[in-house]
């Protein structure tokens, strides 16, 4: 901003003539407010006399940096006189930027010597210090809150007071302490008084300029956190653990209200892990094929007996258990399943072996089914993976049908001067005269004949079929030796010792059909003492049996009375995935067992069956079988592949970068902590997966015994 006045008095004369031009060329940007004024006197005298006025202004905005030159010409003639007098004040404000370039040089020579003086008095630092760290105390107590202390040793010697004067000024200390620990002997017997009757001993001390409000005589004011140093000081540990818990993925669900009157655990908190009471219940509607699936010792058992007992109980379901071990024998003692519990055992010295001929038609069975199903189920469990090997298995057992008459459908049969017509022995069996041929039976007639004959042969007689076929084979034919002898080595375990006499024929037999019938439990327990291949093929064979008879029933009876049927597969991988005999890969054709199995797993509802599976490596159930499980129970799991299978069931990526925490989370979850999805409902909100404990049967586990004094004792 700029003001000023000027005045200027002179005189000129003027002669002549000035012609002149000017071309002006730049560009000027700025802002200018310009108020000016002057005031001056001429005289002029000349040969010339002009009158001009004349005003202007300007008003100019922006920024420029400018460089450039500019030529100017002008020209002016004519003749003035003017007299005038003016008074003028101007402000100006200007804002500009320039571009400004020199060169100068010089020499300028200084000296400066200058002295500094500090004075510091430390006792009024230090005290100052000391009250601030008194002021923090006071400010932290009166917003967490104080306690005003009496930290008292009591000893009995001089000896024990200077140790307790020394360990005490060591054990306690710290930076939030505004002074060290330090202690005083009391020379007051009061003292002791008070603290043996736990009084505070509030004596202020004579001087004190805050009247006790920070101490007393022998006591402090403390903070919380400084009161709990003193109550429970630190252990001294050799090394501190330093644990760090993935927190629990976004995406989990709690339902405080589940739908249903079967009771399988309490619900985990999705925010903070703690067990709540939350019942984690299923209705009927809901009850699919589930995968319980989880590292040993970690609890899936324990998920699927609740399941098994609950359902048993509460709805009245036929419940049998192909158990690979021996663990699920304590349901005989549950609560309320009284007198609907039956074990069997495959051991021939168990207490209750299970006597059983697995080349026995079904009750309700094909025989034609029966007869090529075996030769899959056995072959796919044994890994018969030499080409043909199934194929023999499959006419040897044709063989041993055809000759004792039991493919009743047969054209061979039918054409048998012996097989084709109702035996004398066989009037009660067919309920048909003797002598009646085969194709005036009826279906029901010919089924129950077809039943009665194949009773008369067992695995012994399949064997004995195979070894015969290989007596006559030609010692140059190493393939077909190769095969049945293969055949052979795997029917061993059943064929021998005393396993023969368990699976023989018989009239003692117990058909399969009829186990946990009309409703109850059923457990069949492989053991220890019978080889996995073993354990394997009847496990399966039980499973397929029990479930084309539900199928068969169901199909000719329609029975809508008829009690659902669910089968728990335990350690399923050893069943449906067969047994490694280091064979190649199966070139025969037929059926595969994950075909066999995925066959019934999809069509098992619609024929009021419920299939479960229990494993530890979901990786290596057959795709089919796996699809088919509904329901998930899954626990704590390490391989990945495992891991892919469980993302996928609950509807997380199993690839890629977006469901990682879930992956970490399976190979978190502790000692009993499950994942449930129950995804069978209308609404969505209803799908998702929640965080469970299963409730263990409250059951103690009873010896063999205990089982033979409550279900009787069996002898081969």
């Amino acid at each position: 901003m700029t003001s000023g006045e000027a005045w200027t008095t002179g005189s000129a004369d003027t002669h002549g003539t000035s012609v002149g031009s000017a071309d002006t060329h730049g560009t000027s940007v700025g802002s200018a407010d310009s108020i000016g004024g002057s005031r001056s006197t001429t005289d002029t005298v000349g040969g010339s006399e002009s009158w001009s006025y004349s005003r202007m202004w300007a008003h100019t905005t922006g920024r420029s940096e400018t460089w450039g030159t500019s030529d100017t010409r002008s020209q002016q003639w004519g003749r003035s006189y003017a007299e005038g007098e003016s008074a003028a004040q101007g402000v100006s404000r200007m804002t500009g930027q320039a571009f400004t370039g020199g060169f100068s040089t010089g020499l300028v020579p200084g000296v400066n010597v200058g002295r500094t003086w500090q004075v510091e008095d430390d006792v009024a630092d230090r005290l100052t210090e000391i009250l601030r760290q008194f002021e923090g105390l006071v400010n932290q107590a009166a917003a967490e809150g104080g306690f005003m202390t009496d930290a008292l040793l009591l000893v009995d010697t001089e000896e024990g007071a200077r140790a307790g004067e020394t360990l005490a000024s060591q054990a306690f200390h710290g930076t939030n302490v505004p002074t060290p620990v330090l202690t005083v002997r009391a020379d007051d017997p009061r003292v002791r008084e008070h603290a043996l009757a736990f009084l505070p001993y509030a004596e202020a001390d004579p001087g004190d300029p805050f009247g006790g409000v920070l101490w007393t005589k022998y006591g402090t004011l403390l903070t919380a956190g400084q009161l709990a140093a003193y109550t429970a000081p630190g252990l001294v540990e050799e090394s501190t653990a330093v644990v760090t818990i993935a927190p629990t993925p976004k995406g989990l669900t709690f339902y405080p209200n589940m739908p249903g009157d079967v009771i399988l655990g309490h619900q985990y908190s999705p925010l903070t892990r703690d067990l709540t009471t939350a019942a984690v219940r299923l209705d009927a509607e809901r009850l699919f094929h589930t995968m319980f699936a989880a590292d040993t010792g970690y609890g899936k058992s324990v998920a699927a007996m609740r399941l098994a007992y609950e359902t048993t109980l509460k709805w009245h379901l036929r419940t049998v258990v192909l158990d690979f071990g021996a663990g699920w024998r304590s349901l005989l003692n549950a609560p309320g399943l009284e007198g609907h519990v039956d074990i069997r055992q495959l051991w021939p010295t168990a207490a209750r072996p299970l006597r059983w001929n697995p080349l026995q038609i079904g009750r309700n069975i094909n025989p034609e089914t029966q007869w090529r199903a075996f030769a899959d189920i056995f072959g796919s469990v044994a890994r018969l993976g030499v080409k043909r090997q199934k194929q023999e298995l499959l006419d040897a057992l044709r063989a041993v049908y055809l000759q004792a008459g039991v493919l009743v459908d047969d054209r061979e049969v039918r054409g048998d001067a012996q097989w084709g017509f109702v035996q004398t022995d066989e009037v009660d069996a067919a309920e048909a005269p003797a002598g009646t041929s085969l194709g005036e039976l009826s279906l029901t007639q010919r089924q129950r004949l077809a039943v009665y004959r194949s009773s008369r042969v067992d695995l012994s007689t399949l064997y004995r079929q195979v070894e015969e076929k290989l007596s006559r084979v030609n010692p140059r034919d190493t393939m077909l030796t190769g095969v049945l002898e293969g055949i052979l080595y795997r029917m061993n375990a059943l064929v021998q010792g005393a396993a023969a006499a368990q699976f023989s024929a018989g009239p003692d037999c117990v058909p399969m059909e009829d186990l946990a019938k009309p409703w109850g439990v059923a457990i069949i327990e492989g053991g220890m003492f019978l080889d996995d291949f073993g354990k394997a093929f009847l496990l399966g064979w039980a499973g397929w049996h029990l479930y084309t008879d539900m199928v068969a029933r169901r199909v000719h009876e329609v029975n809508t009375d008829e009690p659902i049927l669910q089968i728990f597969f335990e350690e399923a991988n050893k069943i449906f995935a067969g047994v490694d005999a280091g064979g190649g890969d199966d070139e025969s054709g037929g059926v595969s067992l994950s075909q066999r199995f995925g066959d019934m797993f999809r069509d098992a509802r619609k024929y009021k069956a419920r299939l479960h599976v229990i494993t530890q490596a979901p990786s290596l159930i057959p795709q089919d079988i796996i699809s088919s499980c509904n329901n998930l129970v899954v626990g704590f799991l390490k391989n990945p592949k495992d891991k892919d299978i469980v993302l996928s069931g609950i509807a997380r990526s199993e690839k890629g970068f977006v469901d990682e925490p879930w992956r970490r989370f399976l190979a978190d979850l502790q000692i009993g902590m499950f994942l449930g999805r129950f995804p069978y409902a209308f609404e969505r909100e209803m799908q998702q997966p929640f965080l469970f404990r299963p409730l263990a049967v409250a059951a103690p586990e009873p010896t063999d015994d205990e089982i033979a004094a409550k279900l009787g004792r069996i002898v081969l």
